[in-house]
């Protein structure tokens, strides 16, 4: 995984591969594992003294006999057939090889690190051995190289898929810092695509010379005496194809094993040079539409946030005709999807509509192995551990660490004439780490203080806005040497990074408070901030606003906008929104349409709907509202849906259903997107709100039509319109589709369409009631029905049956029945209800249809009949 935002760093590639040579036998030596860390005086002097500490260490654990991590195998050993391969000639370290003779060095792991180690080799006469076990492997990578390894490595102008020559550094909140304003027109960073760069130098180290093996490196017998050689095992692939290969078991010796593949090293484990952290790196080719390439023609992105990795960050970087978009994770692999699906939807807005080609996963290693020379076998690239932190750079230091330790090797060996041993390696080992241990340590404490939280990532993203830091970073990066020889601007850096983490610490106060809803702390922080004269950008006023909304603090929140308005912070759509929803709950409409017409965000940026929603929803008149509405446009706020429903809702309480439904159809004609569920609910209830029946299934129709899918609240205002014009027969329809659509209806739905048959059918309104369970009826349902006209019978035994749910009639249920019974003559049931009925649920229209009853049969009962009156006019009398 390749970065562009780091002074240097290390390789990323080597997969396992086998390597064949005559066996020789070394003279012994005893090396001491001395060598340390050293310095080229140009990184500051506490980098420095770290380095040196760590090489400290390094030396003392390795002052050991050489052999301090052997471990024998015991594969047999194959004659190769070359014509020295059966004479056992013993040759010890420094001594010259007889006439023929050749030192032979096998290359496990054919990547950058691999590929340059053998053709360094065999253009000095080294006979070498390059063993790869997939000659198409497709690494997962963000193919960054610096300027420099072009010319260096001799590589040609052809193999940089894009020249990047712009950066887009992307904070947690999306604040967007661009980078590159420093390069000169001849200065890029080269894209390139690692299947294509690995195959060129393999084939170039083919070409010079080495034997190129295609073979899966299955171990390696060690030697079992000094001057011994060593014995590798392989499967070799020649001339299969597929993943399916077996491959024929072969085996080679060797003089000298340099082990360059990979973080899975299978050399690593043989010569016991112990485990590391490492992280894993995914990664998706994704080919998207030729007008969004255009936008990564020279650009590359890298994204921070604990969305898209917790230690680490996310990228998109361009590639020949797609871009490749990844992240990568130390603490948290199991979580890497997670974080895969962060990027994808970070950089949605960009990579929209983009198919992916390719889906690709690695380990990298975090820091170096523990040991890396054991006699006279070596780790180089990843398989040594040399990826950088922060930048998880891997590339161009696994090409130059594979060079330098041919370049020792054929010194060593006088062009491979003599026999080397493990002194002479570690002296490769001083020299890489002198020059390139402080670049390492550099940016591992770099990942440490910036890649810990979100804070220390605004801090990050809002650091590299300097030109001085963009400087000394692309020269580093670009030229590999640590720059940085300027000491006011040293000063400067440091001083503006010291106050950078102090303030996103304070940030992170804030926004802890903010969760915690202690709003006192939150906003006391921010005005120690100003006291202290330090800049309080958007990030941090949207933290303490979110204290205040949590808390409900709206006067809080409004001294906020005070001072917001009064500093000219441009803030971003999340701190407008709470001071929006701040002015609509302190109802200071006013200022919150000052807010929203002088919109305190970059000219740049498009307003969320959120601020102009709470507007929408704040004026006290619809006319406010919908002025605001049109001028939403020029504001650049687009309009959607959600601005639509605030809209409508505001027109509701005026009854303006033709207003309502006019932007429906302004909405669906625009956009089916202009237009969801609820703005078609909030048409809906307006009409219901004016009994506009036939607009409301109107409505309806238009969502059905944009395949739009009618909830519970659409088919309840319908219903409720249709309830009030008396059309029972749309009412019964409407429920009948709301089964059909597997929608349940609620208590208030029944009751709407119980209440629209009640006035024209009293069977249906009867049916209804019945097919709801026992349980859900209410006063209301049963009142809905006996408000129909249904025979005494029927209202009696209604009546009976709330009395033994357990449902309280009220009068309303009393005056049915009564006026039921006065319909029929009823005047016996008619009395008997009367004197039963708790004094409480009697009112004078309850009496008065009891009298009406009984006037009506006085012909029967005149005596009942007074009977009656007199206890009517005494629950009148209680009543009055």
């Amino acid at each position: 995984m390749s970065s562009l935002m780091a002074p240097i760093a290390p390789s990323s590639l080597a997969p396992s591969t086998l390597a064949t040579v005559v066996p020789v036998a070394a003279a012994p030596s005893a090396p001491a594992m001395r060598g340390v860390l050293g310095t080229n005086g140009v990184v500051p002097a506490v980098s420095l003294a770290a380095t040196v500490a760590m090489a400290a260490g390094r030396a003392r654990h390795g002052r050991r006999p050489s052999g301090f991590a052997g471990s024998s195998g015991k594969t047999k050993v194959i004659a190769t057939g070359r014509s020295l391969s059966k004479a056992k000639v013993v040759v010890c370290a420094g001594v010259t090889f007889p006439e023929g003779r050749k030192l032979r060095v096998a290359v496990v792991g054919g990547g950058p690190a691999g590929a340059s180690a053998a053709d360094a080799l065999t253009q000095q006469g080294v006979e070498t051995f390059l063993i790869e076990r997939k000659m198409d492997n497709c690494k997962p990578c963000g193919g960054a190289i610096p300027l420099c390894m072009i010319d260096e490595f001799d590589l040609p102008k052809d193999i940089v898929d894009r020249k990047v020559r712009k950066m887009t550094m992307i904070s947690p909140t999306n604040k967007e810092v661009q980078i590159g304003q420093t390069l000169k027109e001849d200065e890029y960073i080269g894209m390139v695509r690692r299947e294509v760069l690995d195959d060129f130098l393999r084939q170039r180290a083919k070409k010079n010379g080495a034997t190129l093996i295609n073979g899966l490196f299955m171990g390696m017998e060690l030697p079992q005496k000094k001057g011994d050689a060593y014995v590798l095992t392989y499967n070799d692939y020649e001339g299969e194809e597929g993943n399916a290969r077996k491959g024929e078991k072969k085996t080679l010796e060797v003089d000298v094993v340099i082990g360059a593949d990979g973080a899975n090293s299978r050399v690593a484990k043989d010569i016991e040079a112990g485990d590391y952290e490492y992280a894993i790196a995914f990664q998706e080719r994704m080919r998207i539409p030729e007008k969004k390439m255009d936008y990564y023609k020279d650009r590359a992105e890298m994204y921070v946030g604990e969305d898209v990795s917790p230690d680490f960050y996310a990228w998109v970087f361009p590639k020949c005709d797609h871009v490749a978009v990844g992240t990568g994770t130390v603490v948290d692999k199991s979580g890497i999807k997670k974080y895969q699906q962060g990027i994808r939807d970070r950089a949605a807005p960009r990579i929209e509509g983009g198919e992916i080609i390719r889906v690709e996963a690695h380990p990298i290693p975090e820091h170096p192995r523990p040991w890396r020379v054991k006699d006279r076998a070596i780790l180089v690239g990843d398989a040594a551990g040399y990826v950088t932190k922060c930048s998880g750079e891997g590339i161009y230091f696994a090409a130059k660490s594979g060079r330098m330790c041919a370049e020792t090797i054929v010194k060593s060996s006088q062009q491979g004439a003599r026999m080397i041993d493990e002194a002479d390696l570690m002296e490769h080992l001083r020299e890489w780490d002198g020059k390139y241990g402080p670049t390492y340590l550099v940016l591992d404490l770099l990942q440490k203080i910036f890649y810990t939280s979100d804070a220390a990532r605004e801090s990050f993203v809002e650091l590299c806005e300097e030109e001085y830091v963009q400087k000394v970073t692309f020269d580093s990066y670009l030229y590999k040497t640590v720059q940085g020889n300027d000491p006011v601007g040293d000063l400067k850096l440091g001083w503006r990074t010291l106050s950078s983490l102090y303030k996103y610490n304070n940030q992170k106060v804030i926004a802890g408070a903010a969760k915690q809803s202690r709003w006192l702390q939150a906003v006391g922080t921010l005005w120690k901030l100003d006291r202290q004269a330090l800049e309080i950008d958007s990030i941090l006023y949207t933290a303490a606003l979110s204290a205040c909304d949590r808390s409900r603090q709206w006067s809080a929140a409004l001294d906020l906008v005070t001072h917001v308005l009064a500093e000219g912070v441009l803030l971003l759509d999340q701190g407008l929104n709470y001071l929006a929803l701040a002015c609509q709950k302190a109802s200071e409409w006013q200022r919150l349409l000052h807010l929203l017409v002088k919109p305190c965000r970059p000219d740049d940026s498009l307003a969320h709907e959120v601020g102009f929603t709470a507007g929408l929803e704040a004026f006290p008149h619809w006319t406010q509202a919908l002025s605001l509405w049109r001028a939403m446009p020029a504001l650049r706020a687009p309009s959607d849906a959600t601005a639509l429903s605030a809209l409508v809702t505001a027109l509701r309480p005026a009854a303006e259903w033709a207003r309502a439904v006019s932007l429906l159809s302004i909405a669906l004609a625009f956009s089916a997107q202009s237009a969801d569920v609820a703005l078609c609910n909030a048409v809906c209830t307006t009409c219901e709100a004016r009994q506009e029946w036939t607009q409301a299934v109107e409505v309806l129709r238009k969502m059905l039509a944009a395949d739009l899918e009618p909830d519970m609240i659409t088919f309840s205002a319908i219903i409720s319109a249709c309830e009030a014009d008396g059309q029972w027969a749309f009412a019964l329809y409407a429920m009948q589709d709301m089964q059909v659509r597997q929608l349940m209806p609620n208590l208030i739905t029944y009751n709407a369409t119980i209440a629209a048959c009640s006035t024209g059918s009293w069977e249906h309104a009867l049916r209804i009631l019945k097919s709801m369970a026992s349980s859900a009826r209410d006063v209301v349902s049963y009142n809905s029905v006996l408000a129909s006209e249904l025979p005494w019978q029927m209202c009696v035994q209604l009546l009976e049956e709330m009395q033994a749910a357990e449902l309280a009639p009220d009068a309303l249920t009393y005056n049915s029945v009564m006026e039921a019974l006065d319909g029929a003559l009823q005047w016996r049931v008619a009395v008997r209800l009367l004197m039963e009925m708790p004094h409480p649920m009697a009112d004078a229209i309850t009496c008065r249809w009891a009298t009406s009853v009984c006037e009506k049969a006085a012909a029967h009962a005149q005596a009942r009949l007074n009977h009656v009156q007199g206890i009517a006019y005494g629950f009148i009398e209680e009543l009055q």
